[in-house]
C-alpha cells in the first residue's frame, strides 16, 4: 500500500503518514518510493492510538488517596502562609514644600 492510499483510507494527509512512518520506522523505502506493508499499517494505527485508558466513558476525577499523605489542615495552612519573598508596597515619602520657580509669580 502506498502512503497516499493509506491517507485516503483513514482521512489523513499523505505528508503526515510519510512523516510518522519514517519516525517510527514502519515503512520500506527504495529511492523516493515508500511502501507500507500490512504490519506497517498496523504499526501506524497503533502509534496514533490514544494513550489514555479513560476515553471510553465519563469517569470521576476523584483519586483514591490524598497526595503525599498530607491532611487537609496542613494543606490549608500551606496555602494561606504568606510568602517570605513578597515585599510590601510602600508609599513614597513627601519631601516637603513645592516652590514655584517662575520669576513672574510671587
Amino acid at each position: 500500500m502506498s502512503p497516499g492510499e493509506f491517507a485516503r483510507t483513514y482521512g489523513w494527509s499523505e505528508r503526515a503518514v510519510r512523516k510518522l512512518a519514517r519516525d517510527i520506522g514502519a515503512c520500506h523505502i527504495l529511492g523516493k518510493t515508500m511502501t507500507l506493508t500490512d504490519e506497517d499499517c498496523a504499526a501506524l494505527l497503533e502509534a496514533t492510538k490514544c494513550p489514555s485508558k479513560y476515553t471510553g466513558a465519563a469517569r470521576s476525577t476523584i483519586t483514591e488517596a490524598l497526595s503525599m499523605g498530607a491532611d487537609y489542615a496542613a494543606l490549608v495552612a500551606q496555602r494561606t502562609k504568606q510568602s517570605r519573598r513578597a515585599s510590601r508596597w510602600k508609599s513614597k515619602r513627601v519631601n516637603g514644600k513645592v516652590i514655584w520657580m517662575d520669576r513672574g509669580v510671587s
